[in-house]
C-alpha cells in the first residue's frame, strides 16, 4: 500500500547528509537505506513500504526520512545519533512489525467507528423509538471489540516502548 510523504528524495550521494548516513549505517551494522527522503515535516523516521513523494516519485524499500526543519538545530554529532536511532529500527525488524500491525489496528478503528455509526442511525420515523431498539444488537459486539482493542493498544504500546528503548540504546552506545 502506498502512502504520501511530503518529502523529496536525496539523490546527491556526495552530500554531507548521504555520507553521514553511510557512516552511521556502517557503525549500526545495517545496510544503507534504499532511499533517503528530505521531509518538510519536523520528524525523522524509517519505513519499509511504497511511498509517493511530493514530486510524484514512487520510492520503495528501506526508507529513511529526515525532517529538514530540524537540521538547522542539530550539530553533526546530534544528527548522527538520531540517524543511528532510526537505522537501529531496521536491525530490529521494527519496520516489518509495523507493516503487519498497522493495518490490523486501522481495521479495529474502522470496525468500531462503523458499529458506532450503525447505532446512531435514524430509521426515519420521528414518532417511534425503533432506532434505539435497532441499535441494541450492536451494543455487545461494540463493547467486546472495544475491550479487545484497548488490550491490543496497551500491548502494542509496550512493544513500541521496547523497540524505541532498543533503538535508543544502540544510538547511545555508538554516539
Amino acid at each position: 500500500k502506498k502512502s504520501t510523504e511530503y518529502a523529496i528524495s536525496l539523490t546527491d550521494k556526495s552530500s554531507g547528509i548521504y555520507k553521514a548516513t553511510e557512516e552511521v549505517a556502517k557503525r549500526v551494522n545495517t545496510k544503507m537505506p534504499d532511499w533517503i527522503l528530505l521531509s518538510f515535516n519536523a520528524d525523522f523516521h524509517v519505513q519499509q513500504n511504497k511511498v509517493v513523494t511530493i514530486d510524484g516519485k514512487t520510492v520503495q524499500g528501506r526508507i529513511l526520512t529526515i525532517g529538514v526543519p530540524y537540521l538547522r538545530h542539530l550539530d553533526r554529532q546530534e544528527f548522527k545519533a538520531i540517524v543511528a536511532h532510526e537505522l537501529a529500527h531496521f536491525t530490529g525488524k521494527d519496520t516489518w512489525f509495523s507493516i503487519y500491525t498497522y493495518p490490523t489496528y486501522k481495521a479495529f478503528i474502522t470496525l468500531i467507528s462503523n458499529l458506532g455509526a450503525m447505532m446512531k442511525q435514524d430509521d426515519g420515523q420521528k414518532e417511534s423509538n425503533n432506532g434505539a431498539w435497532m441499535a441494541l444488537p450492536n451494543i455487545i459486539p461494540l463493547l467486546v471489540i472495544s475491550k479487545f482493542y484497548n488490550r491490543v493498544t496497551k500491548y502494542l504500546a509496550k512493544i513500541d516502548r521496547i523497540r524505541e528503548a532498543r533503538a535508543d540504546i544502540i544510538s547511545a552506545y555508538i554516539y
